[in-house]
């Protein structure tokens, strides 16, 4: 971060990576971007708490593969409210929808999406837009 103008305008992507941390990490790691670039933008996917507990216990997706734990899951539902509570720069929360699926994932994405409890069993691609100034 010691190599980033904070002055310009800094856009973070952290694609594939924060379902791998301990929520308390999530959140340090969070507020300490925010803090320290203010006005940032964020994207970052997330998957469903249900998704995250099957990682722990266990999950084996082949024979020969098992997924790697992925202790940190969030709902659509929560996200708003848990980046709001870690900080009070968050302005804007909103989730972006995945590029073009096809066959059954369009299918379930376009079902389950649609509908408010099943929308929180997939994963969420999330935008997040900061305040320059600490609200």
């Amino acid at each position: 971060m010691d190599e980033v103008d904070p002055s310009r305008r800094v856009f973070v992507t952290a694609q594939g990576l924060l379902m791998y941390f301990e929520e308390a990490d999530v959140q340090r790691l969070f507020t300490t971007i925010v803090e320290r670039f203010p006005g940032v933008e964020l994207a970052f996917d997330t998957i469903p708490r249900w998704f995250s507990a099957k990682t722990l216990r266990g999950f084996h997706k082949t024979a020969h593969y098992e997924v790697p734990p992925m202790p940190w899951g969030v709902s659509r539902d929560e996200i708003d409210h848990v980046l709001r509570r870690w900080s009070p720069r968050v302005e804007r929360v909103r989730a972006v929808p995945y590029g073009r699926w096809r066959g059954i994932g369009a299918c379930a994405l376009r079902t389950f999406g649609g509908v408010p409890r099943l929308r929180n069993l997939l994963p969420l691609i999330v935008h997040v837009q900061t305040a320059a100034q600490e609200a």
